[in-house]
Order: structure tokens, then sequence, then C-alpha cells
């Protein structure tokens, strides 16, 4: 392997005449600046839209099907409640109403869904549940 060919190290950045990027040189990189704080109602948001795809009311996004998935919606409006009770009396005004508003959404739109054709209602893997009763 020629020098030229050899990669250069330390000894090299110095003499290609370029500057690190202030950045870079934290830790941070240029990635990290577009990025966005981490923010509590960003997170509820994926849930409620998980949820919202449980509940076949949105399509799921890879599949682009609607499917009923009762077990997977109760199961992310819960994690939404244990959310807000664990998180009580430590977020903002804002952060707060937010929470509550969709977890209220959520649990009137289970409700709504849970009220109809019982055959309607699918298990795991959007597999139908027979009627206990049946």
């Amino acid at each position: 392997m020629e020098d030229k060919d050899r990669p250069q190290g330390k000894k090299g950045a110095e003499t290609s005449g370029k500057q690190p990027d202030k950045a870079q040189e934290e830790g941070g990189g240029s990635e990290r600046a577009r990025r966005a704080e981490p923010d509590l109602r960003v997170f509820v948001a994926g849930l409620y839209a998980g949820a919202l795809v449980a509940l076949g009311e949105v399509e799921h996004p890879l599949t682009g099907e609607k499917k009923l998935d009762m077990r997977e919606a109760q199961y992310l409006i819960d994690t939404i409640a244990m959310l807000r009770e664990k998180t009580r009396g430590n977020l903002t005004a804002d952060e707060q109403h937010y929470l509550d508003n969709a977890l209220h959404d959520l649990r009137l739109r289970y409700v709504s869904v849970a009220g109809s054709s019982p055959t309607d209602k699918a298990g795991p893997a959007g597999q139908e549940q027979k009627d206990p009763a049946e």
C-alpha cells in the first residue's frame, strides 16, 4: 500500500486545512442539532396514534390496512393512563391538558368501538375473537 492510499489520521486532518465543526467537537454533531428535544406530548402522540390504529380508525402505516385489535388498544390506553398517574404534579399545564384530552378521546373511541358488533372485535394480530356467550 502506498503512502497516499493510507488513512491520514490526525496529521492528515491538520494539513487538510479543514477545521472541525464546533458542534462535532462537543459531541453533538450536526444531526443532533437538527433533532428536537424529547417532549412528552410527542411521546403521547405516538401512543395515541398507535391506539387509533389498534381501534381500526387509521390505516396501519406499514400495511395500509385497517384492523381492529381491542387488546392492543386497551394496552395503549392503559399505558397513557399510567403515564398520567406517574407524572401527576410534574407536568406543565399544557402537558397535563394534552394528556388528559388524549386519554379522554381514546376512552370515548374505545367505548364506541366496543359497543359495535361483537364479531368486529379482534384479539392479538388482528385475529377475530369468538364471543364467549356462543
